[in-house]
C-alpha cells in the first residue's frame, strides 16, 4: 500500500538582553536588566496515501516580548540574607504581566544550618505551535499563571563536604496547559501541586563531588468542569530521582556521569472521541558527558544519552530518543 509524508517544523527564536549590577556596598546590591525576543515558526505535513490526504500547516507567525526586571540581594551581618526580584513583561499577544520573587535566608554559622524560603509568580505564554497548528494548536489559548512557596532547611558538616536538606513546596496554576481527547492544546482551569524534596551532597575527593536528589510530588486537577477533577495531573511522576558524580582534573578536563530514575505517572490513551486514563512504566536513564579545554580559547565536548538503550515514552504513545552520541566544540572570545 504505497504511502508518502512530508514535513517541515522551522522555529526560530532571537533574543537580545542586557543587565548591569549596582553594588551599592556589603548590605545591598541591585541588578537592572531589559530583555528582547522574538520566536517565529512556520509548519508543513502532508500525508498522501490510498485512505486519503492529510494536510497540516500554518504560515509563519511571530510572536514578540518584551521584558524588564529588577533584582535587589541583601546581606545583613552575613546572617540574614534577602532576595526580591520583580519583572514586567508585554507580549505583543497576551499583553501585559508583573511577577514577583521573594526569597529570605537565615544561617546559624555555628551549626552550618540554613533555613529558606521562597514565595513568587509566575506567567508563561503558550508556543506558537500551541497557537497555531491547525490540528493541536488552539489560538483561544490563555497564559498560563502561577504562584508558589517553599520552605527548607540545610545542612553543611565537614568543612562543607557533606550537605544535605529537605524542602517542602506547594505551587497552584491557573490555566495549565493540556491536551484534550484528540490531543488539541487546552487551558486546565485550575490545578495544584505539592511535596517533598531531599538533597544529599559528598565530596568524598577534592575533584569529585556526588550528588543525590529525591522529589515526591502530588499534584490534583481542581477545575469544576472536567471530568478529571481530584484526579493527578497527565504526567507528573509522584517518585523521581537523580544521582549524579562530577569529575574534574587540573581544571581542563571534566566528566560528569548522571542516572535519572522517573516512576510511575498517568496518561491517557485517546480513541476517537474516547478517552481512559492509563499508567505509563517506570524507567530509568544513565547519561554521560566530559569536556576538554584544548586551550584558553577552544573546549571539546562529547556526551552519550540513554547509555543502556532505554525504551521509554514521556507522553504515551510517541517515541523518544534510545541510545545517543553527540560531540561538538566550542569556541570562547
Amino acid at each position: 500500500n504505497p504511502s508518502s509524508s512530508n514535513s517541515i517544523y522551522d522555529g526560530r527564536k532571537m533574543k537580545f538582553d542586557f543587565q548591569n549590577t549596582l553594588n551599592l556596598g556589603k548590605p545591598l546590591s541591585l541588578t537592572l536588566g531589559v530583555e528582547n525576543e522574538k520566536e517565529t515558526a512556520l509548519s508543513d505535513y502532508f500525508i498522501f496515501s490510498q485512505y486519503g490526504n492529510f494536510v497540516s500547516t500554518f504560515p509563519l507567525k511571530s510572536a514578540i516580548t518584551n521584558g524588564i526586571f529588577i533584582e535587589d540581594q541583601s546581606n545583613i551581618s552575613d546572617l540574614f540574607f534577602f532576595n526580591l526580584g520583580i519583572r514586567y513583561d508585554h507580549h505583543n499577544k497576551f499583553g501585559n504581566a508583573l511577577t514577583y520573587r521573594i526569597a529570605p535566608a537565615f544561617i546559624i554559622w555555628e551549626t552550618g544550618t540554613k533555613l529558606k524560603a521562597t514565595y513568587g509568580t509566575g506567567f508563561k505564554t503558550p508556543s506558537l505551535f500551541y497557537l497555531f497548528d491547525p490540528s493541536f494548536g488552539n489560538e483561544n489559548l490563555k497564559p498560563e499563571k502561577s504562584t508558589g512557596w517553599d520552605a527548607g532547611i540545610e545542612q553543611f558538616l565537614f568543612d562543607n563536604d557533606l550537605s544535605a536538606g529537605v524542602t517542602y513546596f506547594r505551587n497552584t496554576f491557573d490555566d495549565l496547559f493540556g491536551f484534550d481527547q484528540n490531543f488539541k492544546t487546552i487551558n486546565v482551569d485550575k490545578s495544584e501541586s505539592y511535596g517533598l524534596e531531599f538533597y544529599v551532597t559528598v565530596v568524598p575527593l577534592q575533584r569529585l563531588k556526588i550528588k543525590s536528589n529525591y522529589t515526591y510530588t502530588k499534584t490534583k486537577d481542581l477545575s469544576d468542569n472536567s471530568p478529571d477533577k481530584n484526579l493527578p495531573l497527565l504526567r507528573r511522576p509522584v517518585h523521581k530521582g537523580v544521582l549524579s558524580a562530577n569529575y574534574s582534573f587540573l581544571q581542563k578536563f571534566n566528566a560528569n556521569l548522571e542516572i535519572i530514575f522517573v516512576g510511575k505517572r498517568d496518561d491517557k490513551y485517546f480513541n476517537g472521541t474516547q478517552s481512559e486514563r492509563i499508567q505509563l512504566n517506570t524507567y530509568t536513564l544513565i547519561n554521560f558527558a566530559a569536556s576538554y579545554d584544548v586551550f584558553n580559547y577552544l573546549e571539546l565536548h562529547a556526551s552519550v544519552n540513554n547509555v543502556l538503550d532505554t525504551y521509554y515514552e514521556e507522553v504515551y504513545g510517541y517515541a523518544t530518543p534510545r541510545l545517543s552520541v553527540y560531540g561538538g566544540f566550542k569556541i570562547k572570545i
